[in-house]
């Protein structure tokens, strides 16, 4: 379950001040209670806590790698439709959940508008078939969010700085 989690991710958010949210990362499969089956990640706004996982990240999660190392055995995991590599596309995900976490903690709910990073998902094929960007609703969800900083929300800065560390990280969405 996330509860223990959360718990320690909520005390680390109290040792600084300063911060509005903390996000951890954790290799183990997350559920948030016994009702279901899996999540991604989770974010807790009112707690000011996230966490995203890398279980379900994993070819080796779904047993599709031999334990002998016996190709004939090997059931092959799904090419990314974009041709990314294997780590690229772990890259891909982490980011998207990442993303999508951390928006949650901003108070976006999640997207039944249009293709959007903030769509929910309930299996790597929903997760990869969701983009790294946010449609044009939560796109103005997020500038109303962040205007209690009192920093304007250049969208396209945001977009071109995101464009350029994706051709730079070799990622091809």
């Amino acid at each position: 379950l996330t509860g223990p989690i959360d718990s320690i991710l909520s005390q680390r958010l109290q040792q600084h001040p300063g911060a509005f949210a903390v996000a951890g990362v954790t290799l183990v499969d997350l559920y948030p209670d016994e009702y279901w089956n899996f999540v991604f990640g989770q974010a807790m706004p009112d707690k000011g806590v996230g966490i995203f996982s890398f279980a379900r990240y994993s070819e080796a999660f779904y047993n599709r790698l031999p334990a002998s190392g016996n190709s004939a055995n090997h059931l092959a995991w799904p090419k990314d439709p974009l041709g990314n590599s294997g780590d690229q596309l772990l890259l891909l995900r982490a980011m998207k959940t990442l993303a999508h976490e951390l928006l949650h903690l901003l108070g976006l709910a999640h997207c039944v508008y249009y293709q959007c990073v903030m769509n929910g998902s309930n299996g790597l094929e929903e997760s990869d078939a969701s983009p790294l960007h946010l449609c044009p609703v939560c796109l103005r969800k997020l500038h109303h969010s962040v205007a209690w900083t009192g920093q304007p929300l250049d969208i396209t800065r945001r977009y071109r700085n995101l464009s350029l560390g994706m051709k730079q990280l070799g990622l091809l969405q």
